[in-house]
C-alpha cells in the first residue's frame, strides 16, 4: 500500500467517524429535548383531548414537573408526530385522529387562562408545564388565509371537570 493510498484510507476513516459522531450527537440532542429526565417534583395538570365533534377525553395527571405538554401527551395518549430540526415537534395524530390537510383540520393546543381558551404561544415541545394548568388539544378547522384556528368550547371546562375520563360537550 502506497503512502497516497494510506492517506486516502485515513481520510475515508476520518470522514466516516465524523459523520457517525455528528449523527449520534444530533440523535442525542433530539431525544434529550423530547424526553428530558424527570425531576423529583410532582404536580397536577388537567389535559383535555377534544376531538372537535362534541367528544373528548379528560386526563387528571400527576406528573414529574416541569415537563413539556408534548411529553405529558405522550404519556396519556397515542401520539404520532414529526420532528423538524430547529423547529421542534409537530403532532400529526392523537388517539388515531390524524391531521387532515384536505379539510384543513389539525391538532392545535390551548390553555385555559381562567376565563377563556388561549392558543399556545409556542410548540408543545417547548411549553413547560409547572402544575395547576388546564391544557387542551383541539382538533379543528384551520383557516390557511388568516392562520386562525377555531377555539375549543368553553363548555368543556364545566362538563369536563365533572367527568374523569371522557365525555360529551354537546
Amino acid at each position: 500500500m502506497s503512502k497516497v493510498d494510506l492517506w486516502r484510507l485515513l481520510a475515508v476513516i476520518a470522514t466516516c467517524w465524523a459523520i457517525a459522531t455528528s449523527s449520534l450527537a444530533i440523535h442525542y440532542y433530539t431525544v434529550s429535548s423530547i424526553h428530558p429526565a424527570p425531576s423529583a417534583e410532582l404536580g397536577k395538570v388537567v389535559l383535555i383531548v377534544d376531538y372537535g365533534n362534541g367528544t373528548f377525553h379528560l386526563y387528571n395527571v400527576t406528573a414529574h414537573l416541569p415537563t413539556t405538554l408534548f411529553n405529558l401527551t405522550l404519556n396519556v395518549a397515542e401520539v404520532h408526530y414529526q420532528v423538524y430540526s430547529g423547529l421542534g415537534v409537530f403532532v400529526t395524530s392523537i388517539n388515531g385522529v390524524a391531521n387532515n390537510p384536505v379539510e384543513n383540520k389539525y391538532w392545535t393546543w390551548w390553555y385555559w387562562d381562567g376565563e377563556q381558551w388561549v392558543e399556545g404561544p409556542v410548540g408543545a415541545g417547548q411549553f413547560e408545564l409547572k402544575g395547576g394548568e388546564v391544557v387542551c388539544w383541539y382538533y379543528s378547522r384551520f383557516d390557511p388565509a388568516t392562520w386562525v384556528s377555531e377555539k375549543p368550547s368553553s363548555k368543556i371546562i364545566s362538563v369536563g371537570m365533572a367527568s374523569p375520563q371522557e365525555g360529551s360537550a354537546g
